[in-house]
C-alpha cells in the first residue's frame, strides 16, 4: 500500500480541526505557574514534530523515505521495522503522529461485513491501537492504527515508541487469530436466516460475557456501539453516555468547515447528533455533507459565574455508508478537572467511542418490514409453532397495539446489531405505554412481554456502562420472570456497581447450589450458570483483597474449558497486587 493511498485516507481530516481542538482546550486548563512540561533545552523545543521523529527514527537506527504532505503541513515516514512495513502521518501544528501498520490482512470484497464485525468487536478493548477495514474496488483489508504523542520532555522516547511497536505486533498477532475464527464460523455466501438468528443470540451471550470483565480487561475505551435512528439528540447523547443535563450545558462550538457557536438552550435541545457530518431534508432523506467534525461541549462552572468548567469534545467520522446505513464513528473524551486532575488522570478520566447511525430506509420501507414480519409471526402462532417465534416477533405478537409492536421489532433488530443507544430509547417508550396499560396484570403474555422489555433496558444500560439505571431496569425483570439470564445480568450489574450486597448474595446463591447438585447433574446451562457465580464470585474477592478465598476458586475455574481464560487472568492479577 502506497503512502499517497494512505494519504487520501487521512485527508478528510483537515489539520486546521486538530489545531482549533488543540488551542481551545490548551486554553481553558492552561496553568497561570507557567508551563512546566516545557524542555529546559532550546534546541529541543525550536523543533517541528516533523525533526523530532525523524531523530527517534535515526536513534534506532531505522532507514527511512519521507514525503509532503498535501497540506505541507508535515510529513509521511515510510520505513520497514522488525519485519513489517510502517507508515508514520506526522503533522508539524500538532504533537502527535499517526503510526500506521497496514495490510496485516487481506480478503474478496465479499468479506468486508466481517471484517467490519472483527474491527468492532476488536476495537473494544484493545488500547492504545485501533483497527481499521479498508477497501478497493475488489478486496478488503486490515490495517492498524495508533495514534501517538509526541513530546519533547519525554527522555526515553525512543523506549516508549519501542513499547508501541510491541503492542502493534502483538495486537496484530490477536487480530489476525481473530480474524480467521470469525472466517471459519462463517458462511457467507450461504447463510441462512436461522444461522443468523443464531448470530445473532451469539453476540447476546458474547456481550453478556463480556460484561462480566476480568481485572486485566477493564478500559476506558468501551466497547463500540452502533444506533441507527437519524433522530438522536445531542441532549440523550449526554444524558445516556455521560450523565449530563443540558441545564449544566454553557454552550456548543461545532467545528467543520468553520468553527459554529450554539449558545440558546432551545437551539442545543434540539441539536443531533450527528447533523455536523450529516444532512436531513424534509423529505427524510440523508447525506453526507462532511467526512469529520467535531464538537466541544462547555460546562458550566461551579463557581456560578460566567467561567466555564470541564470541556466535553465528542469527535465524529464518517466510517461507512451503504444502501441501508450511514455509520458514523462519536469518540468522546472528558478529561478530569479539579484537584483530582493534579494527582491522577486514569481515576477521573472519562472516554468513549461508538457507531452512531442514519437509517437512508424510508419509513414506509421500515413499516412494510413489520407488516410482514407481523403476518410471519401470526401465521407461525395460528400453525402451532409459536416456538419459532423470534423475541421481536414475540413482541409483535404480544403486544397490545401496534405501536408498542413496531418499535419493540425495531429495537430487537436494533440490539441484535448491537445498535445500543436507538434500541434504548424504542425500549424505554415501549416500556412506559405498557406500564400504564397495566401489561404486567394481564395475560401470561402481555407479563413475560412486559419483564421481557425491562430485562432489555438493562441490558442496554450495562452496555452503555451505566449500572446504576439499569439496576432497577434488571431488578424489575428478575423479581418478574425469575429467569437465569435476567439473575446473570443483575448479579453483573451488582458487580459493576461495586454493591456492597454481592458476595452475600453470591454466597448464598453458591451454597443452594451446592446443597441441590444432585438435582443439576447433566444440565449444561445450569453447570454454565454455577461456573458464572464462582467467576463473579472471584472477582468481587479480588476486588476486596481476599486473595487467598479468590485464589482456591480460580484454582478450579482452571479446570473448566469457559472460565480458564478469566482464571488465569485473575491470577496473574492477585500475583501483581501481592508483588505491590
Amino acid at each position: 500500500m502506497s503512502a499517497l493511498f494512505l494519504c487520501r485516507l487521512f485527508k478528510f481530516i483537515p489539520t486546521s480541526t486538530f489545531m482549533s481542538i488543540f488551542d481551545k482546550v490548551k486554553s481553558v486548563f492552561s496553568s497561570d505557574s507557567g508551563d512546566k512540561t516545557r524542555d529546559n533545552s532550546k534546541e529541543q523545543e525550536n523543533l517541528t514534530s516533523v525533526q523530532i521523529f525523524a531523530n527517534v527514527l535515526d536513534s534506532f537506527p531505522i532507514e527511512y523515505k519521507t514525503e509532503k504532505m498535501d497540506e505541507k503541513d508535515g510529513s509521511i515516514f515510510e520505513y520497514e521495522y522488525q519485519g513489517g512495513h510502517f507508515v508514520t502521518y506526522v503533522y508539524n501544528s500538532a504533537r502527535f503522529s499517526h503510526i500506521i501498520f497496514p495490510g496485516i490482512a487481506s480478503d474478496n470484497l465479499e468479506y468486508a461485513s466481517l471484517y467490519a464485525e472483527v474491527c468492532n468487536k476488536l476495537n473494544g478493548y484493545l488500547h492504545p491501537v485501533k483497527f481499521i477495514a479498508g477497501t478497493t474496488d475488489d478486496s478488503v483489508h486490515l490495517d492498524i492504527i495508533s495514534t501517538v504523542p509526541l513530546f519533547t520532555t519525554l527522555p526515553d522516547y525512543k523506549d516508549f515508541l519501542q513499547s508501541i511497536f510491541a503492542e502493534i505486533f502483538r495486537s496484530s498477532r490477536h487480530g489476525v487469530d481473530k480474524l480467521k475464527e470469525y472466517m471459519n464460523e462463517a458462511d457467507i455466501d450461504e447463510q441462512s436466516d436461522d444461522e443468523y438468528a443464531k448470530l445473532c443470540n451469539y453476540r447476546k451471550t458474547q456481550l453478556l460475557r463480556e460484561k462480566e470483565l476480568s481485572h486485566d480487561t477493564q478500559n476506558p475505551f468501551k466497547r463500540g456501539k452502533y444506533t441507527v435512528e437519524p433522530y438522536v439528540t445531542l441532549e440523550s447523547y449526554l444524558k445516556e453516555i455521560y450523565d449530563i443535563y443540558l441545564d449544566s450545558v454553557a454552550m456548543l462550538e461545532i467545528i467543520g468547515d468553520d468553527v459554529q457557536r450554539v449558545e440558546n438552550i432551545d437551539e442545543i435541545k434540539k441539536k443531533l447528533i450527528l447533523s455536523p457530518v450529516v444532512d436531513y431534508s424534509e423529505d427524510g432523506e440523508v447525506e453526507v455533507s462532511r467526512m469529520t467534525a467535531t464538537i466541544l461541549v462547555y460546562l458550566k462552572s461551579d463557581e456560578g459565574d460566567n467561567s466555564f468548567g470541564n470541556i466535553l469534545t465528542i469527535h465524529l467520522r464518517v466510517e461507512s455508508e451503504t444502501k441501508d446505513v450511514v455509520l458514523v464513528r462519536a469518540s468522546s473524551l472528558l478529561p478530569p478537572q479539579g484537584e483530582t486532575a493534579k494527582h491522577s488522570i486514569e481515576s477521573e478520566m472519562q472516554a468513549h467511542t461508538l457507531l452512531l447511525g442514519v437509517d437512508t430506509r424510508t419509513s414506509k420501507e421500515k413499516i412494510d418490514e413489520f407488516v410482514f414480519m407481523q403476518a410471519d409471526a401470526e401465521d407461525k402462532v395460528m400453525s402451532g409453532k409459536e416456538d419459532e417465534l423470534t423475541d421481536a416477533q414475540r413482541a409483535i405478537f404480544f403486544s397490545e397495539n401496534s405501536v408498542i409492536g413496531y418499535e419493540l421489532y425495531w429495537a430487537n433488530k436494533y440490539c441484535d446489531a448491537k445498535r445500543t443507544l436507538d434500541a434504548l430509547s424504542y425500549f424505554k417508550h415501549s416500556y412506559e405505554l405498557m406500564e400504564k396499560s397495566r401489561h404486567m396484570d394481564k395475560g401470561e403474555n402481555e407479563r413475560w412481554l412486559f419483564y421481557h422489555v425491562a430485562f432489555l433496558i438493562g441490558y442496554c444500560y450495562l452496555d452503555l456502562d451505566n449500572p446504576e439505571m439499569a439496576y432497577f431496569y434488571l431488578d424489575v425483570s428478575r423479581v418478574g420472570l425469575d429467569r437465569i439470564v435476567d439473575h446473570e445480568e443483575y448479579i453483573n450489574c451488582l458487580v459493576n456497581r461495586g454493591d456492597f450486597r454481592t458476595l452475600s448474595l453470591l454466597d448464598n446463591v453458591i451454597q443452594k447450589f451446592e446443597e441441590n447438585r444432585n438435582q443439576f447433574d447433566g444440565n449444561e446451562r445450569m453447570i454454565a450458570h454455577y461456573h458464572f457465580l464462582q467467576r463473579r464470585r472471584s472477582y468481587v474477592l479480588v476486588d476486596m483483597g481476599e486473595y487467598g478465598r479468590a485464589e482456591a476458586i480460580l484454582k478450579k475455574l482452571l479446570d473448566v474449558e469457559d472460565s480458564k481464560e478469566f482464571a488465569l487472568n485473575e491470577l496473574a492479577v492477585i500475583q501483581r497486587r501481592k508483588r505491590e
